[in-house]
């Protein structure tokens, strides 16, 4: 009796190994970093401190606090700081979301860093959600003015 327990207990260990779940994201398939996740916010990026809407692809964009992005087709790369704001309607949506900021994915797909904190909300299946206990933003050759 004890060896068919231990080969059950066995088995399902294997299972829960190979099939992992997790616990959200409204539809959008999460991935936890277990840490620290870091980019580089690039020379080229539109720095967005009032309210712009992108209708075209190939738009990198830095979101300052205060700042409000809305996407609505087309890849986009994003850099969201705290209290910045995004929603996403559609295109690809690749980046980074500090802690502190408000983004709301309606719809497109793409991946997505998100920091602990981060008021976020995935509301497509096509977005991968990378979960981060901090997200470090290298800002070195970022554009100069940027945000505050």
């Amino acid at each position: 009796m004890s060896r068919a327990l231990a080969l059950i207990f066995l088995s399902l260990s294997m299972v829960l190994v190979a099939c992992p779940t997790d616990g959200g994201g409204g539809g959008a398939d999460d991935d936890d970093d277990g840490g620290a996740c870091s980019g580089a916010i690039p020379a080229g990026a539109e720095v967005v401190d009032g309210i712009v809407t992108a209708n075209t692809s190939g738009g990198v964009y830095w979101v300052c606090s205060g700042g409000n992005l809305t996407v609505n087709s087309g890849n986009v790369e994003m850099y969201v700081e705290s209290g910045g704001a995004v929603t996403g309607n559609g295109g690809e949506l690749d980046g980074y979301v500090l802690s502190g900021a408000n983004v709301t994915i309606n719809s497109g797909g793409g991946e997505l860093h998100v920091e602990d904190g981060a008021n976020f909300t995935g509301n497509s299946s096509a977005l991968t959600v990378v979960n981060c206990a901090t997200v470090d933003l290298d800002d070195s050759d970022a554009p100069d003015p940027g945000c505050p």
